[in-house]
């Protein structure tokens, strides 16, 4: 933790990597000494963080789906005009 009372990156994804393999919340909070408060802001901020990231790696590295999706977009907007 830092003097800000703010937890570290790596804190928080510690926190949510054992709630993801099963720990329960009580489970947690005991273990790291933390409220039920910030064990839900820091899972609720890791839900957006993964989001954010997931969107921006599927336009870095997009599927194949994606990209025929967007061959047949571009495709149709030529037969158009």
């Amino acid at each position: 933790m830092t003097q800000n009372n703010s937890y570290l990156e790596s804190f928080k994804l510690m926190v949510v990597e054992k709630y993801m393999s099963g720990m329960t919340k009580a489970q947690i909070m005991r273990q790291f000494g933390i409220s039920s408060s910030t064990l839900y802001m820091t899972t609720n901020y890791m839900k957006i963080w993964s989001t954010a990231f997931r969107s921006w790696m599927s336009r870095l590295f997009p599927t194949k789906q994606d990209i025929k999706r967007t061959a047949e977009s571009q495709t149709q907007y030529y037969q158009k005009h």
